[in-house]
């Protein structure tokens, strides 16, 4: 009887260890939450645009700071913060005008805003300094601020397996 208690055990772990391995591709690392095909981490350390970015890339080689396509996505970006309770009332997003004045496009991806929510008579490059996009945590608008300005902010990457 012990012989065959043995084998079934073996047998359950070795098919809990394919259905582990089966699952695990989809799913995040640890500390990351899943929405759709990314992967999201909230860092409550307040850092400058640059210093978040480089945390971001720290973290995992495909990681960057989070990008906004969608008003959903918004939602969901503001809905982890509140629940995350942070202190801070802006947050670091992952679009910048570095390269040209006025021609905002998202990090790691190089690519144009194709989605925005400017706050009313932004972007405004006040004082010819502005060049790092953040996000108004209680009404959600978008602003460009001065880079070395330290908030909070959140990372993103692909899904494992996506």
């Amino acid at each position: 009887m012990g012989r065959y208690l043995l084998a079934l055990v073996c047998f359950l772990a070795v098919g809990l260890s394919s259905v582990q391995a089966a699952v695990t591709p989809y799913c995040c690392p640890h500390y990351w939450t899943l929405r759709g095909n990314r992967c999201y981490r909230f860092i409550g350390k307040a850092m400058d645009w640059h210093s978040a970015q480089g945390h971001c890339k720290g973290l995992d080689h495909k990681a960057n700071l989070v990008s906004l396509n969608t008003a959903g996505e918004e939602d969901f970006i503001l809905h982890m913060w509140a629940e995350k309770g942070s202190r801070y009332d802006r947050l670091w997003v992952g679009f910048n005008d570095l390269d040209w004045e006025g021609h905002y496009k998202w990090v790691g991806i190089n690519k144009p805003l194709d989605y925005t929510n400017w706050l009313r008579e932004q972007p405004n490059n006040y004082g010819h300094s502005q060049d790092c996009g953040a996000i108004h945590t209680i009404s959600g608008y978008w602003n460009d601020e001065t880079c070395t300005r330290k908030y909070a902010f959140i990372c993103e990457r692909p899904r494992p397996g996506a």
